[in-house]
């Protein structure tokens, strides 16, 4: 009878909060999964062996009270579980949203600042690239806002798919992006980046050219915020050049 009663509510209320516990552990830490697994292991054990003792000789109010008091333990420990993976979700939720571009994506500045200064504390060598799009405002003007919105999260994609693993990229604002890339960046991505021959692929609208500033950082460092004013003077340095 106790079964039966405690069956509903098992595969109603338990399980679901189970699988997504499974479905998001790692969302805390990968070991996790491992504890709780080993915590279920130990629960059936526990069950299985107050049943048995429970069916042993005569019945008894103590025998089904403590058999109570362990599922109710159980079905607890499993809300609490489920509770702390959960809030760790709408926290990490919370996290991304304060360091991330909403539009692309990308990193924002704030995120891109926290990489900076931890290469920099580091001692790290990096560089950096700053790129600033040419012409913007005219695909504002020509094609409307939505698909300016669009050219610029199809740019981030072509430029993250450029650089891969080897390095990282932000939206330091409006039509600007920068990248580190961890080492000093190849001439070659540089003029990737510049031709952005993958353009094409689902492109909203024909590509206008970008300009960028590009600067290779070995420690010691200077502050984080003149590696970023040097770079950004190289890049309108190059936009000057340019005749329209």
């Amino acid at each position: 009878m106790l079964y039966l009663l405690t069956l509903y509510l098992f595969y109603r209320r338990i399980i679901p909060k189970y699988i997504f516990v499974m479905e998001n552990i790692t969302s805390i830490d990968p070991h996790w999964y491992h504890y709780i697994a080993i915590n279920n292991c130990l629960h059936f054990l526990c069950l299985y062996l107050l049943n048995y003792i429970s069916i042993q000789g005569s019945a008894s109010p103590a025998k089904i009270i403590t058999l109570l008091l362990f599922l109710a333990s159980t079905y607890i420990s499993f809300f609490i579980i489920n509770k702390i993976v959960s809030d760790s979700l709408k926290r990490h939720q919370l996290e991304s949203i304060v360091v991330q571009d909403p539009l692309t994506k990308l990193g924002n500045r704030s995120l891109l600042w926290d990489n900076l200064q931890r290469l920099i504390d580091n001692k790290q060598a990096f560089s950096i690239i700053f790129m600033d799009l040419d012409r913007f405002k005219q695909i504002n003007d020509r094609y409307g806002h939505v698909v300016g919105d669009q050219y610029l999260v199809h740019y981030a994609q072509v430029i993250t798919h450029i650089l891969g693993e080897a390095g990282t990229v932000f939206r330091f604002g409006g039509d600007e992006f920068v990248a580190l890339y961890y080492g000093k960046a190849p001439q070659k991505i540089i003029q990737e980046l510049q031709e952005c021959r993958e353009w094409d692929h689902g492109a909203p609208c024909p590509f206008n050219q970008v300009s960028i500033g590009t600067m290779f950082c070995s420690p010691p460092h200077p502050k984080a915020e003149d590696l970023l004013q040097q770079v950004d003077h190289l890049m309108y340095q190059n936009k000057e050049k340019k005749s329209y």
